[in-house]
């Protein structure tokens, strides 16, 4: 039976539910007896009201018991794998024939099958077939109270008892009366006027639900197509300012070049020591220029640089001025290098402390940590803050391209998430709302 069970704890749930009505039969018996009171009552008055109100009463209790019978064996039918919709059925219709031979053992007398029949057929319809997949379980209790509450109006039905209907002892009793009475007429009228608009709410609600719930998942198909549209133009956007910056930075090594071709030609051409030097040192910084335009130009450049020098460029790219926030640094001695895109990287930690510093601004006794630590071979880098930090909510999309809980654009920690995963490194964040952030990169060293 295991291999059959989508879900095994819906199965026993609603196997639990459906005995439970044992206990719900013990619970209504002194109720039972007050319907026989009524009936007599009727009779001695020659009331046939009150014979209605008798049926009325009889119906409800009946109802209530057998709701759990079916809203348990519903459930315990649909913990199957959807594949097997003909077994479902027949677990379904094998509970419900065992809970009430148990039901009719305990009260003898009250063996009527035409009622049970109607309602599960009712329900196949309704829960297995049309609501299949969409009813949550306060859907089907609904819908089940309301088939039960019509199709119990049957079992008073003078018309119907050669069809199988009302033949336990407390309907004939009822019959009975209402021969005496001389209502059958009233009681049939009545038994329908109920009957029909119970089903027909019952149906009704079906398909409200079902309307709703198409109309919820077209809600969230959109939303979820507005998400993609709005993923697309970010990543369209970013790369048009990417190529752009591209081109930007591939026209400055025209004039680089010139300033290169210059300063060597002083180099060799100048008499002047003094003058010599200076040459050398303006080409060697052309030099280093020209290193990080083919950084920020091709991503794949890898250059072994020391974590001393990588932190100093990043710290110098920092704008300290006018700000609360304390900053400590503490880097580790004996560092190794690692092989890293420099420009790249050095922008992807500045991303991360200046979000350190915006969720520290507006506070006082703000502090922001970047510490640099060996580990399993290569260097962690770690940026903790105290500020407002990150609720649960947020930090499940703090990734998705254009979200941001700060009003920004929103690229910088999916900038950031992709530089180190070039790099065959790792990011972590772990926040606290109200408590501070921190954000843990492991890169390799190379």
């Amino acid at each position: 039976m295991n291999g059959l069970l989508a879900d095994r704890d819906k199965f026993w749930q609603g196997l639990l539910i459906a005995v439970s009505a044992l206990v719900v039969q013990r619970l209504l018996e002194k109720l039972y007896w007050q319907v026989l009171v009524k009936i007599e009552e009727s009779i001695l008055n020659k009331d046939s009201g009150s014979l209605i109100l008798a049926a009325g009463v009889l119906v409800g209790l009946d109802s209530l018991r057998a709701l759990p019978v079916f809203l348990g064996a519903f459930r315990a039918a649909e913990a199957l794998k959807k594949k097997n919709g003909v077994l479902a059925l027949l677990v379904a219709g094998m509970i419900i024939i065992a809970i009430f031979t148990v039901l009719y053992i305990s009260q003898p007398g009250q063996w009527d099958w035409g009622v049970p029949l109607v309602v599960f057929l009712s329900a196949v319809a309704l829960l297995l077939i049309w609501g299949r997949g969409i009813l949550r379980f306060w859907h089907k209790l609904i819908i089940l109270s309301q088939l039960l509450m019509g199709i119990y109006w049957l079992s008073v039905a003078p018309l119907l008892t050669h069809f199988g209907f009302g033949r336990g002892e407390l309907p004939a009793s009822i019959k009975l009366a209402a021969d005496y009475l001389d209502a059958h007429g009233t009681l049939n009228f009545f038994s329908f006027a109920f009957f029909l608009p119970f089903v027909i709410i019952a149906v009704i609600t079906t398909g409200l639900i079902d309307n709703y719930s198409k109309i919820i998942q077209h809600i969230n198909a959109a939303k979820e197509q507005e998400k993609q549209i709005r993923r697309v133009r970010i990543a369209a956007a970013q790369a048009r300012i990417l190529e752009e910056l591209h081109a930007l930075v591939h026209d400055l090594k025209t004039p680089l070049t010139t300033i290169q071709g210059l300063s060597s030609l002083l180099e060799m051409t100048s008499s002047n020591a003094k003058q010599r030097e200076y040459a050398g040192k303006i080409s060697q910084s052309v030099e280093n220029m020209n290193d990080m335009i083919s950084e920020m130009l091709y991503e794949e450049v890898r250059k072994p640089t020391s974590v001393h020098a990588l932190i100093n460029y990043v710290r110098a790219q920092i704008i300290l001025e006018n700000m609360n926030q304390k900053f400590y640094f503490y880097i580790e001695e004996n560092l190794p290098d690692i092989e890293v895109n420099k420009i790249r990287l050095a922008r992807a930690l500045v991303n991360v402390i200046e979000n350190a510093i915006r969720a520290t601004e507006s506070m006082s006794g703000g502090e922001i940590i970047v510490s640099v630590k060996k580990q399993d071979g290569g260097v962690k880098f770690t940026v903790e803050d105290n500020g407002k930090g990150i609720s649960q909510q947020d930090l499940a999309r703090i990734w998705e391209p254009g979200f941001s809980s700060s009003k920004s654009s929103g690229l910088g920690l999916t900038f950031v998430r992709k530089v180190v995963e070039d790099h065959g490194g790792h990011i972590y964040i772990d926040s606290r709302l109200g408590k501070g952030t921190r954000v843990t990169i492991v890169i390799p060293r190379g």
